[in-house]
């Protein structure tokens, strides 16, 4: 008996030698990263190089989350433009679905193609990642076509146009091409609303 209490006055007095060890404050949470948005031109120049990809997926992300963005085949935007969803763009692009984009200019047939086959021939007509000239907010009436984006979008709409006055000096400049792009601010990111192309009519 004597020697467990000597055994246990000895594991006691162990006990109380032993240093506690030292717990490790709490760290506080680490924030997230704040990014910083991207600038007008910045944001106008990246949904340039998504067309110029062809990565739809990324340039979805830079679709109005609310309003989607509007495709006008020439240079008067109308109601009745077809207008697609962020969320719905990338299955638009790989379907096979056939959509009335207008009618083309001459012989007034309806514009019935695919989206993918619309960017084809009516957005990335061009590398407009080197047009000639580059007009922020400088609404230019060429051809026939009536220039409306400014008054149709409203005075929160920022409008960039890509512009080559031309490539075949045998057409004196009416072989010119243009593509806008219609941009609003959303939560202090500037989203695309509108893609405008335009070209000589009839």
């Amino acid at each position: 008996m004597k020697r467990l209490s000597s055994l246990i006055l000895c594991t006691a007095m162990l006990a109380a030698c032993t240093p506690a060890v030292p717990q490790k404050p709490e760290q506080p949470p680490v924030p997230p990263v704040q990014q910083e948005p991207l600038s007008l031109e910045q944001t106008a120049e990246d949904i340039l190089m998504t067309l110029k990809s062809e990565d739809i997926a990324a340039f979805a992300q830079y679709v109005h989350p609310v309003d989607g963005v509007r495709f006008t085949p020439y240079t008067y935007v109308q109601e009745s433009d077809i207008v697609l969803l962020a969320e719905n763009i990338v299955t638009q692009y790989e379907g096979d679905t056939v959509y009335t984009w207008g009618s083309f200019d001459g012989s007034g047939d309806p514009i019935g193609l695919t989206f993918s086959q619309y960017i084809d021939q009516f957005v990335w007509t061009q590398d407009f990642t080197q047009a000639e000239d580059v007009l922020w907010d400088d609404p230019q009436s060429r051809g026939n076509g009536i220039n409306n984006a400014v008054e149709f979008y409203g005075p929160e709409a920022r409008i960039v146009e890509y512009h080559f006055p031309g490539f075949d000096p045998q057409y004196e400049g009416m072989d010119w091409q243009s593509l806008r792009l219609v941009l609003k601010q959303h939560d202090g990111n500037w989203k695309l609303v509108g893609i405008i192309h335009d070209q000589w009519t009839i």
